[in-house]
């Protein structure tokens, strides 16, 4: 990702550039970024690459299963009586 950086920001010439990459349970995601500076003038600008982690809001849309307030008579185990007569 570091040619999506440009050399100069802002009129400030670009003093570091680093990049990472992480991938945590399979997950993998990358971050660039840079610092431009001039005197006392200076611009930091960073690039995020979520990778995978997209793939995280779709799990998301599994916890929207409509409303779980009516669940009829599975609030005592299908006729078992809470317990199963436990």
């Amino acid at each position: 990702m570091k040619p999506l950086l440009p050399d100069t920001a802002g009129g400030l010439p670009r003093e570091s550039i680093e990049a990472q990459s992480d991938s945590a349970m399979g997950l993998g995601g990358s971050q660039t970024r840079a610092t431009y500076r001039s005197g006392d003038q200076s611009i930091e600008l960073s690039i995020s690459d979520m990778g995978d982690m997209g793939d995280m809001g779709d799990m998301g849309d599994m916890g929207d299963m409509g409303d779980m307030g009516d669940m009829g008579d599975m609030g005592d185990m299908g006729g078992m009586g809470g317990m199963g007569g436990m």
